[in-house]
């Protein structure tokens, strides 16, 4: 990209190489690069005052084909503090979909996280939001956190005296207890934890476009509740998590022209553990790596996954 820009800086270029090397950017899996490329030299276009240039229409037409063609899209259930695999499904997607009109399900980590017992130590214990009564087939969106648990300050006291020790504590700590102490203010769980989760990609720097399923026009059940929102984002890609083997039909998004990642970034995360610090913890909330690692050691694994995925490395 870098190579481009300063051969278009020079004087005129040969549009139709820069296009032959966008598209093979975007056959090999460097769809985010092609895309930054043809923005940026549109408007270095427009900086120069060619708006007009028959350079544009063309490139614009790429971009736009680009955008329709190779599009991925991520769903999850809103999570409360979730770990670093949930975002890393955001981070490899173009769109993502907080999915919260499906029903809630006790055991799953909907409304809790994991974090360290103790100061270094690699015990855990889970933080939980308390929610009103809900029914056997109550929705994401329609649950409600209960106020009359005072639960808020308990939580952050307990991440102070965690991880205050940490080397990024400081960096971090202050945006994690603003978003969880303003939940007072908060009826609807989903709005909270969905809140939560984008003020941690604001600090990734990792900007998507972000849809809620209840917002939108689309129902069905299961794998075909997910096809119809992928459709409706006009997405060809899905980005989902290998717990849905089970029920999903690899067939069945084929027949309907969308093709299925698997991310499996627990597994991944396994297999190389001897790369990272002895004291990381897979699995648990993202704020435990937060505090101990930054956001540039979360980053690094998050494009290491991608490559792999993309089939730019060799596992």
């Amino acid at each position: 990209i870098s190579q481009a820009i300063h051969s278009f800086s020079q004087g005129p270029v040969e549009i139709e190489k820069l296009q032959k090397m966008i598209s093979m950017l975007t056959v090999k899996g460097y769809k985010h690069e092609a895309v930054a490329l043809l923005e940026t030299l549109l408007r270095t276009y427009q900086s120069e005052g060619f708006d007009r240039h028959p350079d544009v229409d063309s490139l614009n037409d790429q971009w736009q084909y680009i955008r329709e063609n190779f599009l991925s899209v991520g769903i999850h259930q809103p999570n409360f503090l979730p770990w670093i695999g949930y975002f890393h499904k955001i981070y490899v997607s173009d769109v993502f979909i907080f999915h919260n009109n499906v029903e809630f399900t006790r055991k799953s980590p909907t409304k809790r996280t994991l974090i360290r017992k103790h100061p270094g130590s690699a015990e855990t214990i889970y933080l939980s939001v308390p929610l009103k009564h809900t029914g056997d087939h109550t929705l994401i969106k329609d649950l409600l956190i209960d106020h009359s648990v005072k639960w808020q300050k308990k939580w952050v006291n307990h991440i102070l005296n965690s991880y205050r020790k940490t080397p990024f504590f400081d960096e971090y700590f202050p945006v994690i207890e603003d978003v969880i102490m303003k939940s007072r203010d908060i009826e609807s769980f989903s709005e909270f934890s969905i809140q939560l989760t984008k003020s941690i990609l604001y600090i990734l720097g990792i900007h998507k476009d972000i849809l809620i399923s209840s917002q939108l026009p689309v129902s069905g059940e299961k794998s075909a509740y997910n096809i119809n929102l992928v459709k409706y984002c006009t997405g060809n890609i899905y980005n989902s998590g290998l717990g849905a083997r089970k029920y999903q039909s690899e067939e069945e998004f084929t027949r309907n022209g969308i093709r299925l990642t698997y991310i499996d970034t627990f597994n991944y995360l396994e297999r190389n553990k001897a790369a990272y610090p002895e004291n990381f913890l897979n699995g648990v909330s993202i704020i435990d790596t937060f505090f101990h690692f930054g956001k540039e050691f979360i980053l690094k694994i998050f494009r290491e996954y991608s490559d792999i995925l993309n089939g730019r490395r060799i596992l």
